[in-house]
């Protein structure tokens, strides 16, 4: 049987591929974050303490991550209804 909805597919894996590469940079830009946070800082400057911004940073990739995963499973899983209600 021909697979139909080919761009769909081709949607779920680009969603899946973005929410792989968010949590990638979400820990990089942790890293990133943690070295900056721990670098000399000029007296009477106000940043925030290195612990806050990880989190913060990695949060928010995080939630990236989950809303992007979540979008390419709902694809496939709308795809995956629409193929069985096709069989006989």
């Amino acid at each position: 049987m021909e697979k139909r909805f080919k761009l769909l597919r081709i949607f779920g894996l680009i969603f899946k591929v973005i929410a792989w590469a968010c949590l990638l940079l979400g820990i990089v830009g942790a890293v990133g974050v943690f070295v900056a946070g721990t670098a000399p800082q000029a007296p009477g400057a106000k940043v925030p303490p290195p612990a806050i911004a990880i989190a913060v940073v990695l949060a928010a990739w995080t939630l990236f991550f989950l809303i992007f995963y979540t979008v390419s499973e709902l694809i496939k899983l709308l795809l995956t209804i629409e193929e069985n209600s096709r069989k006989e």
